[in-house]
């Protein structure tokens, strides 16, 4: 009964409900800056966006003001609707109904624990919606609910489904304000681990006994000794991490679908940098208080011990540094003028809409006027560079990219780029260069070890491929994009079990992904196991049912068992949405011919790009009398064909199509009269 009442009055100090509507801060830099003339920033969020335990100088959201009102030269005017405690969205329950009766209400600031309003409401509550120019927002740890987090007697699998449940509810705010703030960019921030191996187990143990966990005391769980507790709070940290980076990454890009207004800035923390590390960032429990510049503020405010101490965890100024950080590299990577229409970031949309019209010069003229406006615009000299190489001028786009890391030398995106673009066109070496100078530049840089990897599977050096691969694995477990290409590697290697481990490994990350369904049916059609290849091909049909690709597979699949009506059926579907079969493909081939190296921090989805990241280079092809795949030989009763096996042909677009992409060199095709019933595989066509 005692317990009951606890936790009934804890509750209640906890469910005290801001005035609705009602900003917890507002400040513009220069204090005299006129409002009217100024760049107006929204921040919606949780404690870490709030900044609990900071001074309000030190918080991140002051951080980038005062960064921006340097960089724009011109006032900036922060409206701060976060607060401690605040849930995406959520109905109240009746403990914070009678919160809201409080005749106080109102009195209690933001540094105390309330989950309302919530992240939707507090976006309910912008004013003057089409003058906001950038949204920071931090959300969805409440959700998911930290005492899980802290709670050793909390499953991994538990902490990990939880986190992945916040995607849907950010996707549904970041949607909302798109429509709502017309005019305004958003950076969404995500979580970092909160303990890692490096953190003092001592003081860990400490934290623990000072009646943090005081509610599993009084349901007599069985106590664990310290390296337990510290490893079961670093497991839950990790899982919880990579859990919530997948959901937020996959909201933002749902919610974005190419509009370019979204982007999730990476917090990166390493494991001395989490509690009790240490170079810890985070606020620590000394005794009985925690370590923070507010908790002589916020202690007489309540009489709530969690209240008390709600800044253990958070980002310290050191933590806040580091937000700011990734918040201003997001916005100098895309440049100043993404801010704001018509500058840079205009004629860089310009650009790729000429471009989607295979308008090239066009394209490189706006993309040029963008460069003009910001020499550090990486993204304008990357499309810049992508365009003049799809025209065949390989040479030339590497010109580029080299005047680009002569303006932006620590720019690993541009080194990565211009690997991208050797590798292409078969200058492996030069191209394992340039991510091994951007992984010198940024050793967490995922994009840089993911293409690294790449290029070398792309050798057939794969072991060194999978080192690689591993090495980034290690601090970056949840990465699906990363297992798939493990998993791509192992397939190459006639690892077939381990290949499939992988893709099961990616899978349980995202098991929407329906690319990474595609390659592991290849897995089992490797094996010869046509059923389960079947099985993961409907799957993938399953997901993205409009992908003409996953019914080729199918239908060849359906074929080997000797089921020929359905296989016939399949592809008549293929060729329905523009694809002609008679041979298996995966990432690597048809429209999976170029890996975006940009997507390696969450899936094999294009980030807008589609294939307009294929490069168009000039390759040597088997000579022929006939130019087209159907085209009769002198013998009427024959054509002309090529082929690698003598059992799969396909055309000499096909060929050429293969050995741009990097899966063929030119002499593995011989060219052979086949009959004119002959299944004869054409070009693919790539959607642009």
């Amino acid at each position: 009964m005692k317990l009951k009442l606890l936790l009934i009055l804890a509750i209640l100090l906890q469910s005290i409900a801001f005035a609705a509507g009602q900003p917890m801060y507002h400040f513009i830099l220069p204090p005299d800056g006129l409002k009217d003339q100024a760049f107006h920033i929204i921040v919606i969020g949780d404690s870490i966006a709030w900044g609990n335990g900071l001074n309000e100088e030190d918080k991140y959201y002051h951080l980038v003001a005062d960064w921006l009102e340097k960089k724009l030269n011109k006032p900036v005017d922060v409206t701060v609707y976060a607060h401690s405690g605040a849930k995406i969205s959520g109905s109240k329950d009746l403990w914070t109904f009678i919160g809201d009766l409080n005749p106080f209400k109102g009195r209690y600031d933001p540094n105390m624990n309330s989950a309302y309003p919530t992240l939707k409401e507090q976006a309910d509550s912008i004013i003057d919606a089409d003058k906001v120019d950038l949204i920071l927002i931090s959300g969805g740890i409440n959700d998911v609910d930290i005492m899980k987090l802290i709670n050793v007697y909390t499953s991994a699998k538990e902490i990990n489904q939880s986190a992945q449940s916040i995607k849907d509810p950010m996707k549904e705010l970041l949607s909302s304000l798109l429509i709502k703030c017309k005019n305004a960019k958003i950076i969404v921030t995500n979580y970092y681990p909160i303990v890692s191996e490096n953190s003092n187990i001592d003081t860990i143990s400490a934290a623990y006994g000072t009646g943090v966990f005081i509610i599993n005391s009084a349901l007599n769980k069985n106590p664990f000794d310290a390296v337990t507790i510290k490893e079961r709070l670093t497991e839950n940290s990790n899982m919880f991490h990579g859990g919530s980076t997948t959901a937020l990454d996959n909201a933002v890009l749902e919610a974005d679908s190419s509009a370019n207004r979204i982007t999730l800035a990476m917090i990166n923390f390493q494991p001395n940098n989490c509690y009790a590390a240490s170079q810890t960032w985070l606020w620590k429990l000394d005794g009985l208080k925690t370590n923070d510049d507010q908790f002589d503020y916020r202690s007489p405010l309540t009489s709530d011990p969690i209240n008390k101490i709600n800044a253990i965890g958070h980002p310290n100024r050191d933590g806040a540094i580091e937000y700011a950080r990734a918040i201003e590299n997001i916005i100098t990577t895309k440049g100043l003028d993404w801010l704001e229409p018509k500058g840079a970031e205009f004629w860089l949309q310009k650009g790729r809409d000429l471009f989607n019209q295979s308008k090239y010069e066009e394209s490189i003229q706006c993309f040029d006027e963008a460069i003009k406006l910001n020499q550090s615009y990486i993204e304008a000299w990357i499309r810049k560079s992508q365009t003049i190489a799809v025209q065949g001028k390989s040479d030339e786009a590497i010109k580029c990219l080299d005047e680009a890391i002569k303006v932006n030398p620590q720019s690993e995106k541009l080194l990565i780029a211009k690997g991208g673009i050797l590798f292409l066109i078969g200058r492996y070496d030069e191209a394992i260069q340039c991510s091994n100078e951007a992984i010198t530049l940024n050793q967490s840089s995922l994009e840089a070890w993911g293409s690294k990897g790449m290029f070398l599977n792309a050798q057939g050096k794969y072991d060194e491929a999978i080192l690689c691969i591993d090495e980034v694995l290690s601090t970056n477990p949840q990465s699906c994009a990363l297992w798939g290409l493990k998993g791509l590697t192992l397939n190459a290697q006639g690892k077939y079990d381990e290949a499939i481990q992988c893709y099961n490994e990616a899978l349980r990350i995202n098991p929407q992904n329906d690319e990474i369904w595609l390659n592991k049916g290849n897995v089992f059609a490797n094996q010869g196991n046509y059923v389960e290849a079947i099985r993961c091909c409907d799957e993938a049909i399953r997901i993205n049912p409009q992908e003409g690709f996953y019914w080729n597979n199918k239908g060849i699949f359906l074929q080997n068992l000797g089921r020929s009506t359905e296989a016939n059926a399949a592809f008549v579907k293929s060729r329905e949405l523009g694809v002609i079969t008679g041979q298996t493909v995966g990432y690597g081939q048809g429209r999976f011919q170029i890996p975006k190296l940009t997507d390696l921090t969450a899936n094999f989805k294009s980030r807008g790009q589609s294939a307009e990241t294929t490069q168009d280079t000039s390759v040597d092809v088997p000579s022929s009398d006939t130019s087209a795949p159907s085209e009769t030989s002198s013998d009427t009763n024959t054509k002309t064909a090529y082929t690698q096996d003598g059992i799969n042909f396909i055309s000499k677009e096909r060929v050429e199509e293969n050995i741009k992409a990097g899966i063929a060199k030119s002499g593995d095709y011989r060219e052979v009269q086949v009959s004119l019933d002959t299944i004869v595989v054409g070009g693919s066509t790539i959607p642009g």
